[in-house]
């Protein structure tokens, strides 16, 4: 079962090991994912056709009739700098959306919207602050 982080905690197994808001792990058994959602850490990340990507991340090509495989981040995963994140859906998706997103300026943006909201959530800007600072450190800024 694959979960997204939307508190921080520690492992528990491994003190020195910390989850972030953000981060989608698989390498859970069910029954301990199933806990971490109960208690308000995690939420389960849904997949569609039995392996294909989750459904809080939809694919964001983009880039026109070409057979060229998309662009990738540092970390290998697709370059969707053109994607938009909508803040108006679900915290999950959201922070789903954030983790796949390899635009640090425009996470800022995102980062100020949610942030001068009324409301503003707090794993939703955890978690774009993450992934700015992720995006920063590999680029060297």
């Amino acid at each position: 079962m694959k979960i997204v982080v939307i508190k921080t905690f520690r492992d528990k197994y491994n003190p020195d090991k910390i989850f972030n808001p953000g981060e989608i792990v698989s390498g859970f058994d069910d029954g301990r994912a199933r806990d971490l959602v109960l208690r308000g850490l995690a939420a389960a990340v849904k997949e569609v056709d039995g392996g294909s990507p989750p459904e809080t991340s939809p694919p964001a090509h983009g880039h026109g009739d070409s057979d060229a495989p998309p662009a990738q981040d540092a970390a290998g995963r697709e370059d969707n700098a053109a994607q938009n994140i909508d803040l108006k859906e679900s915290h999950i998706k959201v922070i789903a959306a954030v983790q796949e997103f390899a635009d640090a300026e425009k996470l800022k943006g995102y980062l100020a919207e949610e942030s001068a909201s009324i409301k503003p959530r707090a794993s939703v800007v955890d978690a774009i602050k993450a992934r700015i600072a992720e995006l920063e450190t590999a680029s060297g800024t």
